[in-house]
């Protein structure tokens, strides 16, 4: 049976929560419950927050990394590919769900080279250095941690992140 999509408001609720859930069995619990809602009722930005933990669902759940990341990117604009924005939050988003990691790099990479600041591209490359270590590429991540740390000197935030990414 499906839920009504005011229940979305609620399951969205619990999953995005100060007290989010405890444990990964309660994380995919959620999902499920979320897939089972009938989205054409929603719209506006409970529509994007569905669609987003849909495809987490098709990751965590049903354990199907490529048909989430397909997923995930057949609700973007065509032009997506072409969009800072965008490039960094499907990358986020992999990163948040550790799938397609390798993706998730290439799209880093597309999205430093279309910021339209130096600081979106250092914080892009930061972004990059997280994937490229979670997808267990250390010395990587320690290379671009290290160009990020040469761009901006004695920043906290970036010195902690070299010395963490050193360490593994």
């Amino acid at each position: 049976a499906h839920l009504s999509p005011g229940d979305a408001v609620g399951v969205f609720y619990l999953i995005i929560s100060p007290a989010p859930p405890v444990c990964p069995t309660e994380t995919r619990s959620l999902l499920g419950r979320l897939a089972a809602i009938d989205a054409s009722g929603l719209d506006g930005v409970v529509l994007d927050t569905f669609r987003e933990h849909y495809a987490s669902y098709l990751a965590r759940v049903k354990r199907d990394p490529e048909a989430a990341l397909a997923y995930r990117v057949s609700t973007l604009p065509e032009d997506w590919r072409d969009d800072f924005g965008h490039l960094r939050s499907v990358a986020t988003w992999c990163l948040g769900q550790e799938v397609a990691l390798d993706r998730a790099r290439e799209l880093t990479q597309r999205a430093a080279e279309r910021a339209s600041n130096p600081i979106e591209r250092l914080e892009t490359m930061m972004l990059e250095a997280r994937i490229a270590s979670a997808a267990g590429d250390h010395a990587d991540a320690v290379s671009l941690m290290e160009a990020v740390d040469e761009a901006v000197p004695n920043n906290q935030t970036v010195t902690g992140l070299l010395e963490r990414f050193r360490e593994l």
